[in-house]
């Protein structure tokens, strides 16, 4: 382990941390700095961008054991506020940059750190910029960021005032059903809440799901054998069909969208399709349940032999993320970005009253809500929470 000693937002912290867990996870687990948002995982969407030591890095790649002592971090609840929102901040809600709100933190904190550096910059280096540091905003592109820039540069060198700034303020949503100013407001200071920042606040005790998966198309399931990772200190359950209440089954038809999977939430005797559900991991870390899973052996047999299996579905700017649990009441609350599933069908499949569940959404992220088509979030949360009776929080 080590012990650090970082200046957060100019405030002072010591902290002890594995070696290897990278910046993003200190920040978002330890500080509660929740601004800072995890995407791809992999650096490549700027949405986890924060500032150390005056250069803007992507701290989702960053480990700890890279972040030199003493470093200056700001992240974005270190920029501005609501009632003094920084000049970035404000052009963002101006030019409608905002959109679904996920990137806006890593785009701003970028831009933060390009205008410390230069106040005068021309629209090319600005996208230059955003190319560089790998922001990237699923939603409407960076052309409503780089007006931004370049107005919040003219705010920060006199040219323009802020009310003449808001005299631009252009009609829009900012991804949220009211469009109001106010979910602008929390969109640009970090503190409109995702479902993975939610999940950070879930009660102790609650439940990390990992999934078990086919790995081929069409295949036979001919056994699925848990007991190495049953016997695993942490994990609490493993689940598989056998586990789930209801009919086990949703079809395509159910989702209003037309985008859902259709067959059953667990696979019992066959997969249909690569990332096919086949047993689900319930662990009070999401390092232990990941690595649970991976002792899960399940032994198949090919129904098409020759064809490569080819994963189903897409993973964009944002994981997908749910939670369920039961409330005082007995009734089942489960929270998706994924609300459009007929609430009768969905009820049937787990085994509950349809009186008895509820569904919530998330807020949403624009262009990166896919989630593996053959895998049902609302499904999988819903079989779990029923299984156990305790909160359980999955992500995939």
């Amino acid at each position: 382990m080590l012990k650090k000693t970082l200046f957060i937002n100019e405030s002072e912290k010591r902290v002890v941390v594995d070696p290897e867990v990278t910046l993003a996870e200190v920040v978002r687990k330890q500080m509660f700095l929740t601004g800072t948002k995890i995407g791809c995982g992999k650096g490549t969407c700027g949405a986890c961008t924060v500032i150390m030591n005056g250069s803007a890095v992507r701290s989702c790649i960053l480990k700890m054991r890279d972040v030199p002592e003493d470093a200056r971090i700001i992240t974005i609840e270190g920029v501005g506020t609501g009632n003094h929102l920084h000049p970035i901040q404000l052009a963002w809600i101006v030019h409608a940059a905002a959109q679904c709100g996920f990137c806006a933190p890593g785009f701003i904190m970028s831009a933060k750190a390009l205008l410390s550096q230069n106040q005068n910059p021309g629209k090319e280096e600005v996208r230059e910029w955003f190319q560089n540091h790998h922001n990237v905003c699923r939603c409407c592109g960076d052309d409503p960021a780089v007006d931004a820039v370049m107005d919040a540069a003219k705010l920060l060198r006199g040219e323009i005032t802020t009310e003449e700034l808001w005299s631009k303020l252009k009609e829009q949503t900012n991804g949220s059903p009211s469009g109001s100013a106010d979910a602008a407001v929390a969109k640009v200071t970090g503190v409109w809440d995702f479902g993975a920042d939610l999940g950070l606040k879930l009660p102790e005790g609650t439940l990390h799901a990992k999934l078990v998966t086919a790995q081929e198309n069409q295949s036979n399931i001919l056994a699925i054998d848990t007991s190495e990772a049953e016997a695993m200190p942490g994990v609490y359950k493993i689940l598989t069909y056998k586990d789930v209440l209801g009919t086990n089954y949703i079809s395509q038809a159910a989702y209003a969208s037309g985008s859902g999977r259709d067959g059953a939430i667990l696979s019992d005797k066959k997969a249909a399709a690569f990332g096919d559900a086949v047993a689900m991991v319930l662990a009070f870390k999401p390092k232990l349940a990941e690595e649970a899973a991976r002792k899960v052996k399940i032994k198949t047999e090919s129904l098409i032999e020759g064809i490569p299996a080819a994963e189903v579905g897409d993973r964009d700017l944002a994981p997908s993320t749910g939670f369920a649990y039961l409330n005082e009441k007995g009734k089942l609350i489960i929270h998706t970005s994924h609300t459009d599933i007929s609430h009768r069908e969905l009820a049937d499949s787990i085994g509950i009253l349809p009186e008895k569940l509820t569904l919530v959404p998330n807020p949403a992220v624009g262009m990166g809500n896919a989630r593996p088509a053959a895998v049902s979030l609302e499904g999988l949360l819903g079989v779990a929470a029923l299984a156990v009776k305790k909160p359980v929080y999955l992500e995939l």
